[in-house]
């Protein structure tokens, strides 16, 4: 054998190493349950998110009015997000889904093709939205988990029942033999049933997260081995059913998807109301997007024969990421020639600001002049803020048209 040979306990102790080097990057970039918090906004921040002038000098009454404002005074003020949130609240302008939907809005962030910038996009989007006052749920469905790692939870401290394999599997499933009977032993009740998850919350005022997990790897199995029987319907729409379980409590529900093809990912997106596909500025990555339409197109053709429900996705955008320079207008006009209005003129470039944040497991809107340069950081943060708003406008677009109302919790 040669220096480079490596059987399964090395890899092994490669995991576990690599596990301990994680967590200390993390444990610097201080994880929500332990004591990470979002950074203090300051007026040009809370303008950005839409207040006006007067409004930032309203609501600094109002926290004075309730002693909950630090002594600085006129626009220096820092406040926290959810002090902006507490004044929208107060106001009744925060905003929110339509009073007459019973259900938030599902929005995939899918492309099959790894390096698409899934787990970035989700994170920023997320956020964004959160920071706009929407009650964001954020899904991690990849079992690497990386959302739920820049979110600041380590996955292998969660258990797989605290993932959307939770909602698919009965509480003992994930569960040692030994486990099991203590816990039987101890009078525990349930355990062969499916309880959801609940989601945990994030350092980031009004997202919340269902984390990602190896487990999830689990369902795609319990599929394959399922589908084609009687049940087949059932599990077309089981993930829908799971889903909308937890939609009714938000205004927002993000997903990030695999960088795979599966069943599970198919029927997932199947779930959802809108998708909005990541596409860097790469041949490579068109290419893959091409085969990712292809893939599911075929796939869910099937089973629409099956369930004979006609999918649509509602909004679908298509947002360029990693944008480079090199090769960049002729993917964008090839994508614009293809996807139409789909494809909005929001980009997000392939910015080291966003590599040197991610790699300290923050997000651009938390990075600060350690991390990276200030008007850098500035510039990526400018730029998810533009594709968070397309977004927005999109999905207050169906809202619309769905429920007729002509304002619901706008500014």
């Amino acid at each position: 054998m040669t220096e480079f040979a490596a059987d399964l306990a090395k890899f092994a102790e490669w995991a576990a190493s690599l596990e301990r080097e994680i967590e200390a990057t993390q444990i610097v970039a201080a994880a929500p349950h332990d004591d990470r918090v979002f950074p203090l906004l300051r007026a040009a921040d809370a303008l950005r998110l839409g207040l006006k002038s007067y409004q930032w000098r309203e609501m600094a009454k109002y926290l004075r009015s309730l002693d909950d404002l630090s002594p600085e005074g006129g626009r220096n003020h820092r406040v926290t997000l959810s002090q902006v949130h507490a004044y929208l609240d107060h106001r009744g302008i925060r905003p929110k889904r339509p009073d007459s939907s019973k259900s938030g809005i599902r929005v995939a962030v899918a492309n099959f093709k790894g390096g698409a910038a899934k787990s970035t996009t989700c994170l920023h989007l997320a956020i964004s939205l959160a920071m706009r006052g929407y009650r964001v749920l954020a899904i991690d469905t990849d079992p690497q988990a990386t959302l739920t790692r820049y979110l600041g939870y380590r996955p292998w401290f969660l258990n797989a029942s605290q993932s959307l394999a939770g909602t698919w599997f009965p509480q003992d499933y994930f569960m040692e033999p030994e486990d099991v009977a203590a816990a039987e032993a101890q009078g525990v009740q349930g355990l062969d049933q499916i309880v959801f998850p609940e989601p945990i919350k994030t350092h980031v005022d009004g997202l919340d997260l269902l984390p990602g997990s190896t487990g999830l790897t689990e369902i795609d199995v319990d599929l394959i081995t399922r589908v084609g029987g009687q049940d087949t319907p059932q599990l077309i729409n089981q993930l829908d059913e799971n889903l909308a379980v937890y939609a009714k409590d938000y205004d927002i529900v993000i997903t990030d998807f695999q960088p795979a093809f599966s069943l599970f990912q198919s029927f997932l997106l199947k779930a959802h109301d809108a998708l909005v596909l990541p596409v860097p500025t790469e041949s490579a990555d068109v290419a893959g997007t091409a085969d990712f339409l292809h893939q599911v197109s075929q796939v869910l053709m099937s089973f629409e024969r099956v369930d004979g429900v006609h999918k649509v996705w509602d909004p679908t955008l298509v947002v360029h990421t990693k944008r480079r320079l090199k090769n960049a207008e002729v993917v964008e006009a090839m994508a614009g020639k293809v996807f139409g209005v789909h494809r909005p003129l929001v980009h997000v470039d392939d910015s080291t600001a966003v590599s040197a944040s991610l790699s300290a497991l923050k997000s651009v809107y938390e990075a600060i002049s350690s991390d990276y340069d200030l008007r850098a950081i500035k510039r990526a943060r400018d730029q998810y803020d533009a594709v968070a708003a397309f977004v927005e406008s999109a999905l207050r677009k169906r809202w619309f048209e769905v429920s007729g109302e002509e304002r619901y919790g706008s500014q």
